[in-house]
């Protein structure tokens, strides 16, 4: 069980009319909870939810493809400060690296407006 919110800023860098960059990072918090499951009974047993500082960092490569759909290929890194689950667990942190594919959609429901 994991979690994670950050408040983030991004900025769109366009070079031409269709094709540019955007970059930006957000800071937050993250948490999970740690389980360890019994080999005999197949119980589970987890600790109680730990949290921590949360932060993240990313950048891509926009194309719009219409006025209302743009395509992004991206990269964000995400790291979640060390946390000390228990007594008999070793602190640890939690770090991911991602490469994204994504579509954007801009108002897609703008022909419900009158």
């Amino acid at each position: 069980n994991n979690w994670s919110v950050t408040a983030n800023l991004w900025r769109d860098f366009m070079f031409t009319d269709r094709f540019g960059i955007y970059a930006g990072g957000g800071l937050g918090g993250g948490g999970y909870k740690l389980g360890e499951r019994t080999i005999a009974t197949g119980d589970t047993i987890y600790a109680d939810a730990k949290g921590a500082f949360a932060w993240q960092v990313g950048a891509g490569l926009i194309y719009e493809l219409t006025d209302r759909l743009t395509v992004d290929v991206s990269y964000r890194y995400y790291e979640l400060d060390t946390i000390q689950q228990s007594s008999f667990v070793t602190p640890n942190q939690f770090s991911s690296s991602e490469v994204m594919v994504g579509l954007r959609l801009y108002e897609p429901f703008r022909h419900w407006r009158k």
